[in-house]
């Protein structure tokens, strides 16, 4: 159930087997920032570190930002270890080429990295967009050099489509990102049974 707060619907949770992921809001900033603002979090991303400096502001452009049902753009949510309820990362869903066209970002603090939560949250919010929220395709797009990622998405049974070669210019350089995609006639029936690692 989404959950009415004044006129802006949240988000419902989510649950995978450890963690609950909850709609991004101001209280995670502080939070988010002491993982993102580490090199070691953006070292393999294809973007400025000046993104991550100011927390409030990229927390209060989202929620500025996201829309509303049914034309909501933007689903972000943090994801929170059930055990101790520490954050763990973040993932998100954007539609801003179509209802039905979705791309995935997702991170994880570099200290727990490793540990499969990325697949668990990849996971269910693929569930999430391509059954809940009803759309076809999801993609995600990952820098070359990150192969963290791209193992999370072939683990999430993202089908490889190719690589874009010098497509983002960030941190003095050139990046080529590798594309990978879900559908929703293809992926649902192994992501809707496989929420888990």
């Amino acid at each position: 159930l989404d959950l009415n707060i004044g006129e802006i619907v949240m988000l419902p949770e989510l649950e995978t087997d450890r963690l609950i992921l909850r709609e991004l809001s101001l209280d995670d900033a502080e939070e988010l920032h002491d993982y993102q603002s580490r090199s070691d979090h953006w070292a393999q991303m294809a973007i400025e570190p000046e993104e991550f400096t100011d927390p409030n502001f990229r927390i209060e452009k989202y929620l500025e930002h996201r829309g509303q049902d049914p034309k909501r753009l933007i689903f972000a949510f943090t994801a929170r270890n059930k055990r101790d309820h520490g954050l763990v990362g973040q993932v998100s869903l954007s539609r801003y080429q179509s209802p039905m066209i979705a791309s995935i970002g997702f991170g994880v603090d570099s200290q727990l990295s490793g540990e499969g939560y990325a697949t668990e949250m990849v996971k269910r919010i693929l569930r999430y967009g391509l059954t809940d929220i009803g759309v076809h395709r999801v993609s995600a797009e990952i820098a070359v050099e990150n192969t963290a990622s791209r193992r999370v998405a072939e683990k999430a049974s993202m089908q490889f489509e190719g690589i874009a070669r010098d497509c983002i210019y960030a941190q003095g350089k050139w990046w080529s990102e590798e594309r990978y995609a879900a559908l929703s006639n293809v992926q649902t029936a192994f992501v809707v049974c496989n929420t888990s690692v």
